[in-house]
């Protein structure tokens, strides 16, 4: 078996987990090579079971854009870790559920950017934003080719259910299960109360065009600008041809994660009477 280690060579916790992580899996008879993200051999990209990353969910999304296909496994070292479920703390336990394959591989639907003759892939979500010029955008949207509504507003931001918990949610989105196969359409700060998020198909495609007066829009992939949109150009967001694979514990359900990780369904008074995450 061939792993990859990857991490953040900046945060020292990362260099020195990743390292550990290394020594135990070659020990137990798995061969690991370390990549910072700065010069990774190109042969383990197409030889390697499994990607394992060590830090937070950005550091995972990094890990997932340069090895978009392999399962990608979390050990969190940054904040919440909500897709880096596996601890830190007990690498030799990581070690173990490799060796013993205890874990399940969900396939998470991606999205593709083209704009023009530019393509990007993100995992959670895909940012059409005002630049620092204008005070809103103004975004014609159309889905499979239908006209859905004119979005004014801060930002539009079309999410996987992956992504639903992270920038959508913080503006208003709802909560996608992954199994739903779903994507949403969530404006930030919109001008208009009446236009709410809105839930459509994995297989859609969206036209997204700047018609902002006098005004460039930004397109931002999982929080890294890509480019600009000019008045009256389009951006095209569909789901990519390759899923996201998140190598998530066996015993845990996605419903047990929201509430251990962001308190879902909790009342302010189950601490006080004792009650436990799940």
């Amino acid at each position: 078996m061939k792993l990859i280690a990857f991490y953040n060579p900046s945060r020292q916790p990362a260099v020195s987990c990743a390292a550990e992580f290394a020594e135990l899996a070659n020990e137990a008879g798995i061969e690991v090579v370390q990549d910072s993200g700065l010069n990774p051999d190109p042969s383990w990209r197409e030889t390697a079971e499994m990607v394992v990353s060590f830090g937070g969910d950005g550091t995972m999304l990094r890990a997932a854009g340069r090895y978009l296909g392999a399962p990608i496994l979390g050990v969190n070292l940054g904040h919440l870790g909500f897709m880096a479920e596996y601890p830190s703390d007990v690498p030799q336990e990581v070690v173990r559920t490799v060796l013993e394959r205890d874990y399940v591989i969900e396939r998470r639907t991606t999205l593709q950017t083209t704009n023009q003759s530019e393509h990007h892939v993100a995992i959670n979500d895909v940012v059409v934003q005002k630049s620092s010029d204008t005070s809103m955008v103004t975004l014609q949207v159309e889905v499979d080719g239908l006209p859905v509504a004119d979005y004014r507003a801060d930002a539009l931001i079309v999410s996987t259910a992956t992504g639903s918990t992270g920038y959508s949610l913080s503006s208003g989105g709802p909560i996608v299960a992954p199994a739903a196969r779903a994507l949403c359409l969530t404006p930030v700060a919109p001008h208009t109360m009446t236009l709410r998020p809105l839930v459509i198909q994995d297989t859609a495609e969206v036209k997204i065009r700047n018609v902002t007066d006098a005004g460039i829009a930004e397109i931002v992939c999982d929080g890294h600008r890509t480019n600009g949109l000019a008045y009256g150009e389009h951006v095209y967001v569909a789901k990519s041809p390759t899923d996201f694979k998140l190598v998530r514990p066996s015993n845990r359900s996605y419903f047990q994660l929201l509430k251990k990780k962001l308190l879902w369904s909790q009342s302010a008074t189950d601490e006080q009477n004792g009650a436990k995450n799940v």
